[in-house]
């Protein structure tokens, strides 16, 4: 499983799907849910290729500009 936290805003799940479509990742299952507390969403995705879904979650994050 992958963890990826997104933005409570639309299109951010079809963003993070999109990601592991282009690199070829398939999706067997996916979950979301908010952090306690807050209103953060994140979402678990089931993926085969775990280690490489990471990756990609990390970079998409480091990239992602911060306000």
């Amino acid at each position: 499983m992958a963890q990826i936290k997104l933005s409570h805003r639309p299109g951010e799940l079809a963003r993070a799907a999109s990601r592991l479509g282009e690199a070829g990742i398939n999706i067997n299952y996916g979950y979301c849910g908010t952090e306690p507390g807050s209103n953060a969403m994140f979402v678990i995705f089931g993926v085969a290729e775990v280690g490489k879904a990471v990756k990609i979650f990390e970079q998409a994050a480091a990239a992602r500009p911060t306000t």
